[in-house]
């Protein structure tokens, strides 16, 4: 649920949060985050929380205090056992990764624990990854670096009402259930030997 002791423990309640979960990389790129957070600076329903650890963190850090931006959130690593609780806290979940032709191949597992919980997803990721979100309807595609791309999906976000929200979540979760469960897709693959024996 989306009222979790995340939300009252990080001060996340009455905000629309966006949470992105992993590494803090160079290929991650998440300086797009504390770009478009500055784009909303002064707007105090919004956070974006950064949850996880790496060699960018610092740098990131530092970048965001020298914006003065209080609607930024950086969360070292969680343990595992209490992701979901902050994917649940969650309003949206992002995955980002820098443009490259690598990445068009890449489904990031995070994608698929954010549509596990019913919840909407912004990806700059192209490729398979863009086409899953698309196809299932469940979140937004931004180009990787763009941050006025970025900031207006968000806006879209920021005016969706809760239903339509929701909605989006549930469609991640029914298209991840019917594509992705692995005993149906053991019961594909068993399939697929038998016919060709």
């Amino acid at each position: 649920p989306l009222h979790n002791w995340v939300r009252k423990e990080f001060k996340w309640e009455n905000k629309k949060v966006f949470s992105y979960f992993g590494a803090h990389g160079v290929a991650n790129d998440l300086i797009q985050v504390v770009e478009t957070a500055r784009l909303f600076s002064g707007n105090n329903d919004i956070l974006f929380a950064l949850i996880g650890d790496g060699m960018q963190k610092e740098f990131l850090k530092k970048k965001a205090s020298e914006y003065n931006l209080d609607n930024i959130q950086f969360i070292d690593s969680v343990p595992k056992h209490q992701v979901g609780d902050f994917i649940n806290a969650s309003t949206v979940c992002m995955a980002i990764l820098k443009k490259t032709d690598t990445f068009k191949t890449v489904y990031p597992n995070k994608v698929f624990d954010y549509m596990a919980c019913r919840k909407p997803v912004l990806v700059t990721i192209d490729g398979i990854t863009r086409e899953l979100i698309e196809t299932a309807q469940c979140g937004f595609y931004s180009e990787p670096g763009d941050k006025n791309s970025f900031k207006s999906l968000i806006d879209s976000f920021i005016n969706m009402d809760e239903e339509l929200l929701a909605e989006m979540g549930i469609k991640g979760y029914d298209f991840v259930l019917k594509n992705f469960d692995r005993t149906e897709l053991a019961e594909k693959y068993l399939n697929i030997i038998a016919s060709i024996n």
